[in-house]
């Protein structure tokens, strides 16, 4: 039901009507254009006042976290003004859908001399969207009523999308302040699960004591609440809540029920009558607060479980591309899979947990970005991978509207975003694994496509959040054994004012090559890009952080793993990270950030970089800069200051014949050097052990070349890079890029007597020769042949 404001403005008194049967003087030219039609009125906002004074533009207010200011246009004469709100992103782009009051969260009509309007106790950390028109006198019937269906009211500002922003306006909450993380869940069945609640002041969530006063009630050390609310997610609709103990408020959609001091000693309450595979929203209120959004602690999503059964086929059929309404999916041939795992994320009947199999030689695509609310494996088919036979899949790439467009690639998404009527709590996912893939966008553009011409380059990653996306922890999100080209703006990126958790994240046994080169200077985000939101510090990209066995060829990004947020990291925030045997060819050259750039340390962290193989391979006539800065590391937040650092058995190869020395790899801040660097941190201490004990008793700093150095050609056949810097923009394009990956160890004494090749430094699978040998021990294709770039 629409709802109006009569208790913040003077209204007037109007019916609203239809009427059809008038006739109106149409202007031939424009059929929208009829005489006498009302001006458009417009909100106020910097981008058409040319100015940001915070008074004369709709604003969030600055004090008040969850409270706006709209301000318009007057158009003087008018009949009033219809003011739309929405809270749901699904209505960019589509004015039908804010014609319907499903996706609406206010419809009002105010006065005309009303040019203001304020909303108060609204959601935090929301986008909200806003539309008006102007009402005509015109529209006014005999009684007073005003003709909602007239057409000389003013057309609709604020139908537009985010890219157009002359028809589009949104304001966003601001953050609430820190939640105590009051409410937890455990021993989860098909039907049943137990939600624990601690309103010890001493020790739920995180931070000091202190920092509940002001927006929490506390009694004798303990908080305050006396009732538990549950909803069925919007995800699963078709679930059911059948508790007994529960009675459903349809003024706040909620079940509810009163605790019991049995329950409240307890500290926790089992919830039965649940349906499997499906989430709950999950929180606790305190009645004694007046305003909802400010009543409850944490929220939490959990989801019940079920049993995933056997692998799913994606099968690959002729009949499916000449079905699809995709035209390049028959040039590409490729069949389309993600609506296949949208619909999983909100079947109640497939459990977390279910595996979906590829045809090994088969070709299929993602269209649209996937939002990840349920655990699952995406993987070819066992056999086929086994015998070195993989599926490829296409990140979109493959549509293309004229010759110089760019093609946009899609990613995987972690979590969600709010969905319209959706409580803004926490999702938690079971382990996502994606396995044994050929990945590729193969209409990406890079910054030298752009500069030549051939459109914008491509923002894409294989993974990423969105900005306004909900709170989310994965259990685990895991990469095996594949390879990616075209991935232009990042790989692995967070982002947004919620909470995000990884328990681990595993990139293991991949190749990355043909990614990256997303601006002039290697702009773009990091291999694994974390943001330091919340600023309270309570996220973890990095708890179980894994990289391992991977190659990254030629592909200038960001960091490989990036954090440089300065904050005050609870407790329970550690980052355990390991980068080992890793092959680095060329990877971040024209950037000036640091391999490792993760600033601020929290404390109690523990870090192995261990048997890595670094190359900087060219030609000599070749003028591509070659930057390579090692780690920035500038301090430990919190006490006592402690860290933990294993650093041995890094190798490195480089072009450069005066540059045959150890640490010569990098042109600043290597892992040695005392200047906000790991050797910094060489007298701190770990454990509570003494100073020193912060370093692995095997520890070496040192980037070594090995008893003898090695050029990279000397060491890999076919490792510089096929094309050359060039001032010719259309030759430069391909810098970044190679045709064919068919680098493989060279096998004379020099190389099979050296400490690389002896120690297994750096990714195994290129000591194996024939190809064919270790294609098929790392799963990869023997034959692969990519449309846009590049090819097995």
């Amino acid at each position: 039901m629409k709802k109006f404001l009569y208790s913040l403005l003077a209204l007037t008194a109007v019916t609203l009507v239809s009427c059809e049967d008038d006739t109106y003087n149409v202007k031939a030219d424009d059929p929208d254009m009829i005489e006498g039609r009302e001006h458009m009125a417009l909100f106020l906002h910097d981008n058409n006042t040319g100015t940001s004074d915070y008074l004369k533009s709709s604003h969030v207010d600055e004090e008040i976290a969850n409270k706006i200011w709209l301000s318009w246009t007057e158009i003087p004469g008018s009949a009033g003004y219809q003011i739309r709100i929405c809270n749901s992103q699904s209505v960019l782009g589509h004015p039908e859908r804010w014609m319907e009051d499903t996706y609406l969260y206010l419809d009002t009509i105010v006065d005309s001399n009303v040019t203001e309007l304020v909303r108060e106790h609204l959601e935090y950390s929301q986008v909200y969207y806003f539309s008006i028109r102007t009402l005509s006198e015109k529209a006014r019937q005999a009684d007073g009523s005003i003709d909602l269906d007239s057409p000389y009211h003013s057309k609709w500002f604020g139908h537009g999308s985010t890219s157009d922003w002359a028809n589009y306006f949104g304001l966003t909450t601001n953050d609430r302040y820190d939640v105590p993380d009051v409410l937890s869940f455990s021993d989860k069945t098909e039907t049943t699960m137990r939600v624990t609640f601690d309103n010890n002041v001493a020790t739920a969530g995180y931070g000091e004591p202190t920092l509940w006063t002001e927006h929490f009630e506390m009694e004798d050390g303990k908080f305050v609440f006396d009732q538990i609310h549950v909803m069925i997610s919007t995800s699963n609709p078709t679930a059911t809540f059948e508790d007994p103990n529960f009675t459903y408020d349809p003024d706040i959609k909620r079940y509810v029920h009163v605790l019991t001091d049995e329950e409240k000693e307890n500290g926790y309450i089992d919830l039965v009558g649940l349906t499997k595979n499906s989430a709950y929203v999950v929180n606790v209120y305190n009645s004694n607060q007046p305003i909802y959004v400010d009543a409850v602690y944490n929220t939490i999503s959990p989801r019940t479980t079920g049993e995933p059964g056997q692998p799913i086929l994606l099968d690959w059929k002729e009949e499916y591309l000449a079905a699809d309404t995709i035209p390049e999916a028959r040039e590409f041939r490729c069949v389309r899979i993600d609506t296949i795992l949208d619909n999983f994320m909100r079947d109640t009947e497939l459990a977390e947990g279910t595996i979906f199999e590829l045809e090994g030689g088969k070709t299929y695509y993602l269209f649209n970005s996937l939002q990840i609310s349920k655990g699952f494996t995406l993987r070819t088919r066992k056999e086929d991978a086994d015998n070195g036979l993989r599926a490829k899949v296409y990140m979109k790439g493959i549509d293309r509207e004229e010759t110089n467009s760019s093609s946009f690639g899609c990613n995987f998404v972690f979590g969600k975003r709010k969905e319209t009527g959706e409580a803004d709590a926490p999702i938690f996912v079971d382990d996502v694994i994606i396995q044994d893939i050929d990945f590729d966008v193969p209409l990406a553009r890079n910054y030298n496509d752009q500069e030549a011409g051939y459109g914008d380059n491509t923002g894409n990653y294989i993974a990423n959040m969105y900005s306004d996306g909900l709170a989310v922890t994965f259990n685990s999100f895991q990469i095996r054994n594949c390879t990616f080209q075209g991935f232009i703006r990042g790989f692995i990126r967070v982002q947004g004012s919620k909470r995000k958790t990884f328990e681990k994240l595993l990139i293991e046994n991949c190749v990355l090559w043909n990614c990256g080169n997303y601006g002039n200077k290697g702009t773009g985000y990091a291999l694994v890009a974390s943001d330091g939101k919340p600023v309270s510090g309570i996220s973890n990209v990095f708890k179980n952080c894994i990289v391992r066995n991977n190659t990254l060829l030629d592909s200038p990004s960001g960091a490989f793993l990036y954090e440089k947020e300065n904050r005050p990291w609870p407790s329970s925030v550690k980052w355990n990270v390991e980068f080992s045997n890793n092959t680095i060819i060329n990877y971040n050259t024209i950037t000036a950030t640091s391999m490792f750039d993760m600033r601020y340390i929290p404390t109690g962290s523990t870090f192995k970089i261990t048997n890595n193989l670094f190359m900087m391979a060219k030609d000599l006539d070749d003028e591509r800069a070659m930057n390579f800065k090692g780690s920035q590391f500038n301090d430990i937040n919190g006490e006592p200051a402690e860290v933990f650092f294993e650093v041995h058995d890094n190798y490195s190869c480089n072009w450069d014949p005066n540059k045959q020395e150890d640490d010569q790899v990098f042109t600043a801040s290597p892992f040695s050097t005392t200047s906000n660097s790991i050797g910094k941190f060489k007298e701190k201490s770990f454990n509570g052990g003494p100073a020193g004990s912060a370093m692995h008793p095997d520890n070496d700093l040192v980037v070594r070349v090995g008893s003898y150095a090695l050029l990279p050609s000397e060491l890999m056949s076919k490792v510089n890079p096929p094309h050359h810097q060039s001032k010719d923009m259309e030759a430069n394009r391909n810098r970044h890029r190679r045709e064919v990956l068919d680098l493989y160890y060279n096998t004379d004494a020099k190389v099979t007597g050296h400490e690389i090749y002896q120690k297994n430094i750096g990714d195994f699978r290129w000591k194996m020769a024939p190809r064919e040998e270790w294609t098929k021990a790392s799963g990869m294709p023997a034959a692969f042949h990519a449309i846009g770039h590049g090819a097995y």
